[in-house]
């Protein structure tokens, strides 16, 4: 989620369009581009920046549905600034219902994170003006938005080994004649539902350790995009690309994964 903030500082500011649609080919199909605003896309974050000049930027990405509270607490962590926690309150923009932060940087930042249609809406208004400057602006494109729909592609179902890790005699990670093997893997229903497990095992003196731990949690896909909350409450989101032999995954920093269908 880190990424989300430097994509929001960092990407350049195009000429002005009068383009007042906006597509994507992730979790948000399209929506409305303010006048004066020029949109930007970054597909590995499925996020989409919409700036006015150098002063104004509106943020806007969507993800599987959370209660929006629980939402703004997994960003704050993420972002490493849990001590904002007892600013979030509660909000409601464009008819949408859920919570809002006010924060100021070397900007005016307003976040808010809204229950929208089976799904959460994250929204970072930023201004050099002032927080409620973008209200308007804001609540239009929120309004506009049509998500991609959920569906649960037969294709991307299936029983998948995620990591695997070994070690042994002679292996640059064995030591004392100690072995290691780890095993990840996902089970992603065709109902919609996902099973995780992992397992990790050692060798060696003075014995042999074993662990295991699984979850139950739930998956879609909207557009390109596989969203997934875990047992845990915690959340992936990835641009997805399925083949009969697995899955090619991409994360918000662009880093792409395999995993292997069993």
């Amino acid at each position: 989620m880190k990424h989300l903030l430097l994509l929001a500082l960092a990407l350049s500011v195009a000429a002005p369009s009068a383009a007042t649609d906006h597509s994507t080919p992730g979790a948000i199909a399209s929506l409305d581009v303010p006048e004066g605003f020029v949109p930007q896309y970054d597909g590995n974050a499925d996020a989409s920046l919409l700036a006015k000049g150098a002063s104004d930027q509106i943020l806007v990405l969507a993800g599987p549905s959370l209660p929006p509270r629980e939402g703004m607490m997994q960003l704050l962590q993420a972002f490493g600034v849990a001590h904002y926690a007892p600013q979030v309150e509660d909000a409601t923009l464009a008819g949408r219902v859920g919570v809002r932060l006010d924060a100021t940087t070397h900007v005016y930042e307003r976040w808010y994170v809204l229950a929208f249609d089976d799904a959460s809406l994250v929204v970072r208004a930023a201004s050099t003006t002032s927080f409620e400057s973008l209200h308007d602006a804001t609540a239009t494109v929120v309004e506009s938005i049509e998500l991609a729909p959920i569906t649960h592609p037969s294709l991307v179902a299936g029983s998948y080994e995620t990591g695997v890790y070994r070690s042994g005699m002679g292996d640059a990670g064995a030591r004392d004649g100690v072995s290691v093997y780890a095993e990840s893997g996902v089970r992603l229903l065709p109902d919609g539902s996902l099973r995780d497990a992992s397992f990790a095992g050692g060798s060696g003196a003075p014995g042999t350790v074993t662990s295991e731990s699984s979850g139950r949690g739930r998956w879609e896909v909207r557009g390109d995009r596989l969203h997934m909350v875990y047992g845990d409450g915690t959340v992936g989101s990835f641009r997805v690309k399925a083949f009969s032999n697995g899955l090619e995954l991409w994360n918000q920093q662009g880093h792409k994964l395999l995993w292997v269908r069993k």
